[in-house]
């Protein structure tokens, strides 16, 4: 635990080894939440943090949409058959 002073512009000091471990730099965005009697701090990643992160789903063969629309199709005719009995 850390202890940090506030200033008179409601202003403190985030811990080096702190901003070390969570790599931030000057001007990163961290979120603000109040949970209970607690105030949360937590680092907000940036796009270029979230690059390449949908990679495992790029590799899973894209569906053919004409066979999507036609399937879909069919269950709507079964569906409007149905609802004519």
């Amino acid at each position: 635990m850390s202890i940090s002073i506030m200033s008179e512009k409601g202003q403190f000091t985030i811990p080096a080894w702190i901003r070390k471990k969570f790599n931030l730099a000057p001007s990163s965005p961290i979120s603000v939440e109040v949970s209970g009697d607690r105030i949360v701090l937590r680092p907000v990643k940036s796009a270029d943090s979230l690059h390449g992160v949908f990679n495992k789903y790029a590799s899973s063969p894209v569906p053919d949409w004409e066979d999507v629309r036609g399937s879909v199709q069919q269950k709507i005719a079964r569906e409007v058959a149905d609802e004519g009995r």
